[in-house]
């Protein structure tokens, strides 16, 4: 329970002073992606793992047959079709003697680094695949991890069914293994809450892992890759439910762990190395000695830059120091952090052999409660959090937050229960940018100059927008509907809907109406943006200037904005409808397929089948009909058009986007 004082008021030179203080020292949060210690090695390099298996590695630090001869060559790694591999055949490797980097490889102005980590405390390998862009526009890059078993390369069982058989929407681990091979090996190209996931085929002893990765803009992006060697399936099952990212992920920074595209590592404390055990509290002290005992402090007095606190010990997780006399930073339930001065001298710390202890918090590095069910090694994050700039991370209430946001469009108001997040780094064009639950991204101006926030400690926050790093409304992103895609200029996406009844366009051949329900895709001329090419529902083109300058688009859920037609790279429609009459037609012929005669429902159905693709949209509405056989009379029709299915998400590479091959930005 927070403390009733009212939060003082700082000026700018004593905010400063607290950021000096307490900020993150610049070094410990730049991203260590390459290995600098060590020495150059040639290839072939054997490691061994914990299980005593033997992971051979060559040029591109693919393996070349494992133990017993497990691989025929495998973990290799293609970008752009082409195998990454060591120019001059050398890598680097760590003063552990457990990882090698090779690299830089290059291929279409994307730079490509290797590593890979033979862990010695498990039977597993680790390989790490980083991507730079120096480009000023994100790209899109296809990478596949591509291995060769000995024998046929069969999948025996995979995360979401033990028995095997095709990979599905919700795995992310799988074991292959062949009748002749003695051998099995585990499989984890995603981590268990990803929503980047790989599609995977096997064919004959071949096993094909295809990821679409984007790469920011400036920017990296780094895909990771866990394989393990087993003598029976058996062994890498139990290896596969005890799989944990947080803790093979542990030995990388936190800022090389937030660029891993893949695995969502619940890293609450970004950067926090705070030391738990299963068996009891502990003490770090300075000296580099651990005490293990019962912490007996019953509760904390932290003085913060946000006025004092009182932290229960059932809320508190640990403690870590920032190099100052009694200044910690306490890590709490809920992903929570909060910097400040402690007021009690000495923490009381119970022996297990009995006696008690007082540690001065100033011999202390850092002291940690024990991992029990009320205080999860993986702890949840509940509540949405603001993240400040000199590392806290507080927990406030969101259900009446409203927030002016200013963008190009105009002045719009976010609403909390829309947003995945605000980050205000301005890594990108100098400006703030809002992720919402739906995927949609928007840049602009967070309005107040100063953030105002009741938190969950029990006091209202105040603090200079400045200090604001990000604030955190959900964990991840909400699963959507299939919905309209406009992208724009700035890079920005938003998902939703156009929102005009319709629009005239002026063709050569003259004035036609075109209603916006029935678009499929419309791309816009990057020197004209009135002249537009607009697809419709049936595939029918139509080309001229559109006799408006903006176009109304209703993020959903989110706000509704107005988007000058300059502003507009393409738009792209999936749920574009056909015309009423249509509608109507396909309307009457689903109601058929539950018809008593036969005649009519096979009747109805074929029906359906002469009007194409273009009714997908109308069908799908109705495979949640209430009657089985209208349910599976659809999933036939669907079928039969083509149309995938919409509970995989797996199988082929969606089709380019309408403007995207035939005119990039319109005539550019």
């Amino acid at each position: 329970m927070a403390g009733k004082d009212t939060p003082p008021r700082l000026g700018c030179l004593a905010t400063m002073c607290w950021l000096l203080c307490w900020a993150p020292q610049a070094a410990g949060e730049q991203a260590k992606l390459h290995i600098t210690d060590g020495r150059t090695v040639g290839f072939t390099t054997v490691l061994r793992d914990g299980g005593g298996y033997r992971w051979d590695l060559q040029s591109g630090l693919q393996v070349q047959r494992g133990t017993d001869y497990v691989f025929a060559s495998g973990l290799y790694c293609h970008v752009f079709g082409s195998t990454v591999y060591s120019r001059g055949g050398q890598g680097h490797m760590n003063a552990a003697g457990d990882e090698i980097e090779i690299g830089p490889w290059m291929r279409n102005n994307i730079t490509v680094y290797r590593r890979c980590k033979v862990y010695r405390d498990r039977p597993l390998a680790r390989w790490l695949h980083i991507l730079l862009n120096p480009d000023t526009t994100a790209k899109t890059v296809p990478v596949r991890i591509y291995t060769c078993i000995n024998g046929m390369a069969t999948i025996v069982a995979s995360s979401a069914s033990p028995a095997g058989g095709a990979i599905g929407p919700k795995d992310w681990a799988f074991i292959t293994a062949g009748p002749t091979n003695p051998m099995a090996v585990l499989h984890i190209p995603c981590g268990p809450k990803s929503s980047l996931r790989p599609a995977v085929r096997t064919s004959g002893n071949s096993i094909y892992v295809d990821y679409i990765v984007t790469v920011p803009a400036n920017g990296t992006a780094v895909l990771c890759y866990f394989a393990s060697q087993g003598r029976s399936v058996a062994e890498l099952k139990k290896l596969m439910r005890a799989f944990r990212p947080n803790k093979v992920l542990r030995d990388l920074p936190a800022s090389v762990r937030k660029l891993i595209v893949n695995f969502r590592c619940r890293d609450v404390l970004e950067g926090i190395e705070l030391e738990r055990r299963g068996t009891g509290d502990a003490v770090e002290l300075l000296n580099g000695d651990w005490i293990a005992g019962r912490l007996a402090n019953l509760k904390y007095d932290l003085q913060t830059l946000h006025g004092p606190f009182e932290l229960p010990a059932s809320q508190v997780v640990g403690f870590v120091g920032v190099g100052q006399a009694q200044t910690v930073r306490a890590v709490l339930l809920g992903g929570q952090v909060v910097t400040g001065k402690l007021q009690q001298p000495a923490a009381v710390l119970e022996l297990p052999t009995g006696g008690m202890l007082k540690i001065p918090f100033e011999r202390i590095r850092q002291c940690s409660y024990q991992i029990t069910k009320a205080k999860p090694e993986e702890m949840p994050v509940k509540y949405p959090l603001i993240l400040l700039r000199n590392g806290d991370r507080l927990a406030f209430e969101a259900a009446n937050l409203h927030l002016d946001f200013l963008t190009r469009h105009g002045k719009v108001e976010l609403e909390a229960k829309d947003l995945l997040e605000i980050r205000l780094d301005r890594e990108e064009h100098g400006l703030h940018r809002v992720r919402f639950l739906n995927g949609s991204t928007l840049a602009g101006l967070l309005l107040p100059e100063k953030i105002r926030l009741p938190l969950k400690l029990g006091r209202p926050l105040e603090v200079p927008r400045q200090m604001v790093r990000a604030i955190r409304f959900a964990a991840e992103p909400s699963e959507a509907p299939p919905l309209s895609r406009a992208v724009l200029t700035n890079d920005d996406e938003l998902f939703g809907a156009l929102v005009d009844e319709g629009y005239q366009l002026r063709t050569d051949f003259g004035t036609v109406p075109v209603k916006a329900a029935n678009i499929l895709a419309v791309a816009f001329d990057a020197n004209d943006p009135t002249r537009v090419e607009i697809k419709l529902w049936d595939g029918t083109t139509l080309r001229g200037r559109l006799q408006r300058d903006t176009l109304k688009f209703a993020i959903r859920p989110g706000p509704t904005l107005s988007l000058h037609l300059g502003h507009i790279v393409r738009i792209r429609c999936p749920n574009a409808l056909p015309p009423e009459h249509i509608v109507k037609l396909v309307s009457k012929y689903v109601a058929m397929l539950s018809a008593p005669s036969y005649k009519d429902r096979q009747e109805a159905q074929e029906k359906l089948l002469m009007l194409k693709a273009p009714i997908v949209p109308l069908l799908r509405k109705h495979l949640d009909d209430t009657d089985p056989e209208v349910r599976q009379r659809i999933r036939t029709i669907l079928e039969k058009l083509g149309a995938p299915n919409p509970h995989s998400s797996t199988g082929p590479p969606p089709r380019p986007l309408f403007g995207e091959q035939c005119i990039p930005r319109f005539g550019g």
